[in-house]
């Protein structure tokens, strides 16, 4: 099984036409790796360990709509946090000063906030406030994981973070204070998932947080 710019295929599986023109691009590459079939020009993957080594290497968008970027190896990120926004995300500056965007915190999900009209979830603000006192207005690292997206469809930074002579996993933590759950962003599992579904365990039969309040 092998993924193409964010989907899972396994061989002989149809990659849809979008998908074709995004990637296709350089015809020598499409040549023997994939098939075309049909009227509608589907695409099939073929078995080829060459094929399967580059679609790695390929930068660009699975949805001419999204601004997805494919890494190959975890990026550092040295940023200060601005704001915080809820639980699992917060507002940059980078080194000279300028708006970075947002971050998101790989591997957890926090409970959502009130917003475009719906509730607070259970124990959101007080998720929000756990993750401010770790990271408000101190420089942190974020270190994006080489088996998912760089940025999300929200075109948020995805990493783990750790700050600056404080916390060195910061989803750890929110985890282990019932804050967050472990969380999975697709097909493909992140790098800490194991450690975080073991930490999420431990914090659901200490009862911490919300599995307490939201129970």
């Amino acid at each position: 099984m092998t993924w193409v710019k964010g989907y899972t295929l396994k061989e002989g599986t149809p990659v849809r036409a979008h998908e074709r023109r995004t990637a296709g691009g350089t015809a020598g590459l499409l040549a023997g790796a994939l098939l075309v079939t049909g009227a509608a020009g589907t695409l099939t993957y073929q078995n080829n360990p060459t094929f399967r080594d580059r679609v790695k290497s390929w930068t660009g968008s699975a949805n001419p709509g999204r601004a997805h970027t494919p890494i190959r190896e975890g990026e550092r990120h040295r940023l200060r946090v601005t704001r915080v926004l809820d639980g699992d995300t917060f507002r940059v500056r980078d080194d000279r000063g300028r708006d970075a965007g947002k971050v998101r915190v790989v591997g957890v999900d926090a409970p959502e906030l009130a917003h475009d009209g719906a509730r607070a979830q259970c124990y959101a603000k007080t998720a929000t406030r756990d993750l401010r006192g770790m990271v408000d207005g101190r420089w942190v690292t974020v270190t994006t994981d080489p088996t998912q997206w760089k940025r999300d469809v929200y075109g948020r930074l995805l990493g783990y973070v750790s700050v600056e002579h404080g916390t060195t996993d910061v989803g750890a933590a929110l985890i282990d204070h019932g804050s967050a759950r472990a969380h999975e962003h697709g097909d493909i599992p992140t790098q800490r998932k194991a450690e975080y579904t073991a930490r999420e365990t431990t914090a659901r039969a200490r009862q911490a947080g919300r599995w307490r309040a939201c129970s």
